[in-house]
């Protein structure tokens, strides 16, 4: 990745464990499942898979075993079978600088990791630098952080760049809308991480409910000016001055291949110039089979992917690019093809310049019964 200029971002799973390697009997209290400030039941014996030693490995990377003294509970008892409580292990609990939802959210699922453990921090922090070392990251996804103690994560990130010499950059997922409560997590923990913006997720997520039935349209959709004026109405109604206006031009376009030449500084990408419907785009390509004269699929910039991804223009080793080519994989055509390769279209069915028939195209990889 790295050597076309692509960054990577780890996604990192902290606060639980799940499919313990052995069981072992504690000692534990029920906690509601609805408000985990509550005892609902007495002290029971609980079995728990609650010890993980990755026989598999045999000490290789690590030779911490994690066990029950390295959890605060779990949701699961096997002498019980009972998914409907929470069992908080005796001399345990939930630890308090965590998102107040349901009374105390430390706890989310599985065999859930006591954050005011030394030995656990210890290990998340040795575990997290040899990571980082050995695979040459360059940055972190932090899941479910609002299940965790901010004082762990201000102190681990903290610990971590100095440790390293570097400002690897962190973002967390903190699923709450609330503005608020986001900036008071970023401050707990001393804005050593930023957070993704769910509440402005959802405010598109709300966005896409003024206009009633995209939903069931599949490949480009093009909005009429009755749609266009809602949407600007409801961004006027949010104290927005700008409006949006229409653009009735296709992004995905069929395009030619005019030429297809070696990109300067890699083995395999290739810089191609394609005849679109309104001129010429530069595109690196990585694609092993784009050749001179092929009919294929352009993204054009603006675009947005099947999977939600935007088309931006870029840089790809140095080299201007314009746009995608598109696989049909990447297109989401029933049964494409999952492997590596552009989708190559028949000049007489698809021609140059028009834009791209979802539709039509829906029909390539169809086998008869």
């Amino acid at each position: 990745f790295h050597e076309v200029g692509i960054r990577v971002v780890a996604d990192i799973v902290l606060n639980h464990r799940m499919a313990g390697d052995e069981a072992e009997e504690v000692i534990a209290v029920a906690d509601s499942p609805d408000d985990r400030t509550q005892q609902v039941g007495g002290e029971r014996r609980a079995k728990v898979w609650s010890r993980f030693t990755f026989p598999g490995r045999k000490g290789k990377y690590s030779d911490f075993i994690w066990d029950h003294r390295h959890f605060s509970g779990t949701d699961y008892n096997e002498y019980e079978k009972d998914e409907g409580l929470i069992y908080r292990f005796k001399g345990k609990n939930w630890v308090k600088d965590t998102d107040p939802e349901k009374g105390n959210f430390d706890y989310l699922m599985g065999m859930n990791v006591d954050m005011n453990n030394p030995e656990v921090r210890a290990e998340i922090r040795r575990w997290l630098l040899w990571y980082i070392r050995e695979t040459g990251i360059d940055g972190l996804r932090l899941d479910a952080v609002k299940h965790i103690s901010s004082s762990f994560y201000r102190e681990l990130l903290h610990n971590v760049r100095s440790e390293l010499k570097t400002e690897l950059p962190a973002v967390g997922e903190y699923w709450n809308a609330d503005l608020g409560r986001l900036l008071y997590y970023l401050d707990e923990v001393d804005r050593e991480m930023v957070l993704f913006d769910v509440a402005l997720h959802y405010n598109f997520f709300n966005a896409s409910k003024i206009i009633s039935g995209l939903e069931t349209k599949k490949g480009q959709i093009f909005l009429d000016n009755g749609q266009v004026d809602a949407l600007n109405e409801a961004l006027k109604e949010n104290g927005f001055s700008s409006e949006l206006v229409v653009d009735a031009k296709p992004k995905f376009v069929v395009g030619y291949v005019e030429k297809s030449e070696e990109h300067p500084d890699s083995d395999h990408l290739r810089v191609t110039s394609i005849k679109v419907d309104d001129g010429h785009l530069q595109i690196v390509c990585g694609a092993p089979n784009i050749e001179q004269g092929q009919n294929v699929v352009i993204a054009k910039v603006g675009a947005m992917m099947p999977d939600g991804t935007l088309i931006f223009p870029g840089k790809l080793r140095g080299i201007d690019s314009f746009g995608m080519v598109c696989s049909a994989r990447e297109l989401q055509l029933p049964n494409a093809p999952q492997k590596r390769g552009i989708l190559v279209l028949n000049a007489d069915d698809y021609p140059v310049g028009s834009a791209f028939d979802f539709d039509k195209a829906a029909h390539l990889f169809q086998t008869e019964a």
